[in-house]
């Protein structure tokens, strides 16, 4: 059970236009790493069928609290790159490990050098179950330091959400495509 103490996280991820040491050596997934892992492909009845995101998180990271356990994944490649055809994925686990499903998730970029968005496109945030929440598009108008900054607020049993509280994730590279 996920206790109302964390129940809203804000979620900060830096980019940056030189890649960092973990991004070149393929920590959480190759720049460009395979078409097969990469996007929706039209289910046999015409409908799109749920992107294939790399087993290997960009980043995993958790609550102040220690309570929820997060990994965010990008698409098409690791990290994100400049351009509208971004996606990302994100993973809630609570601290036994159980997939938190029920979260109500806000998203928005931003370049703290720049100190203006990263981009006007608004973030959807959809979920798909047993954890796994989409965000899409992410869209990056320029390579540089940017952040995404995600409310996270799990329902509370009376309907309400709980508090605000805040985290840094590990940052990673917006690249030139």
């Amino acid at each position: 059970m996920i206790k109302a103490s964390w129940a809203v996280i804000v979620l900060l991820a830096g980019c940056s236009d030189a890649a960092t040491p973990a991004a070149a050596s393929g920590a959480g997934g190759k720049a460009g790493s395979g078409a097969a892992e990469n996007g929706a492909a039209p289910a046999s009845d015409g409908a799109a069928s749920a992107p294939t995101f790399p087993a290997d998180p960009l980043s995993k990271f958790d609550s102040p609290d220690g309570a929820l356990h997060m990994e965010l994944r990008t698409l098409p490649d690791q990290p994100i790159h400049v351009g509208p055809d971004n996606e990302g994925q994100l993973v809630a686990k609570d601290a036994s490990g159980e997939p938190v499903d029920g979260l109500s998730i806000s998203v928005t970029t931003w370049m703290p050098v720049m100190k203006h968005t990263c981009s006007a496109a608004p973030v959807h945030v959809k979920p798909q179950g047993n954890g796994v929440y989409l965000l899409t598009p992410l869209v990056a108008s320029m390579p540089g330091k940017c952040e995404l900054k995600l409310s996270i607020a799990a329902p509370l049993p009376d309907g309400g959400k709980g508090p605000t509280t805040s985290v840094v994730t590990p940052t990673f590279d917006v690249a030139q495509q």
